[in-house]
């Protein structure tokens, strides 16, 4: 099934920022604190992600709205639904469209009660590289609920050796997420082409199809938002002439 089909499956639910509201404050099954924070640590979290919350959301098309449901529905029944049999989503889009916003509104929610890895494919490889770590944060991976991978596919690999390593690195990530059942969020400005081709491991597109076999894909297809983001504060710093 293609991305473009995942993401027009139903109709569109509008939702009002009052309506999120209602939905947070999602319970789920407690571990010890020290454990959560050890994922926390390892995590790549920014002052930016801590305010990214369902309480925050701005939403702007009925799209985003039914989506915005969606995945607070997700956080709401993780424990019961999705941990065990490592459902995950992956969202869809061209850059400033939100996509890394929503994870971090299910990682806000999530990660004080669950472990919960958090980062980029580039950051990972760069930290088993420098620390020649890899065994430590595949087991990291396999103990984890859920592992999140923003904006991958923004790395490039080169056809070279150290290529070849980045995807043996690639597999071994992915390898260890399938096999364990562990939940799975991706963000991706590529689209299912380029998706495939980002990671194809000896011409095989094993990868992306055991992504597709856990994870629902949702299309973010409108505009960045980034030019209004702080539109409000522009005016009243250097007003509107």
């Amino acid at each position: 099934m293609s991305i473009t089909k995942l993401s027009q499956m139903g109709s569109t639910i509008p939702v009002s920022p009052s309506d999120l509201s209602k939905m947070v404050g999602i319970e789920n099954v407690d571990i010890p604190k020290q454990e959560a924070e050890t994922y926390d640590k390892y995590s790549n979290i920014n002052k930016k992600d801590l305010r990214e919350t369902f309480l925050n959301v701005a939403v702007e098309n009925s799209t985003e709205g039914k989506y915005a449901k969606k995945f607070n529905n997700y956080v709401k029944f993780f424990k019961e639904k999705a941990k065990d049999k490592g459902i995950g989503i992956m969202m869809v889009g061209e850059h400033g469209t939100g996509k890394t916003y929503y994870s971090n509104c299910i990682w806000n929610e999530l990660h004080k009660n669950n472990k919960v890895y958090k980062t980029t494919f580039g950051k990972y490889v760069r930290d088993i590289q420098d620390k020649f770590e890899e065994d430590k944060y595949l087991k990291l991976i396999k103990n984890s609920d859920l592992v999140i991978l923003d904006d991958l596919g923004s790395e490039h690999i080169k056809s070279d050796e150290k290529g070849s390593w980045k995807k043996e690195v690639l597999f071994n990530l992915f390898q260890t997420i399938y096999e364990n059942e562990i939940c799975l969020i991706i963000t991706t400005n590529l689209n299912e082409e380029k998706m495939k081709e980002f990671l194809e491991i000896k011409g095989s597109d094993k990868v992306y199809d055991r992504i597709l076999e856990r994870c629902v894909a949702f299309n973010f297809d409108w505009k960045s938002r980034r030019p209004k983001l702080y539109e409000k504060e522009f005016t009243e710093l250097f007003g509107d002439d």
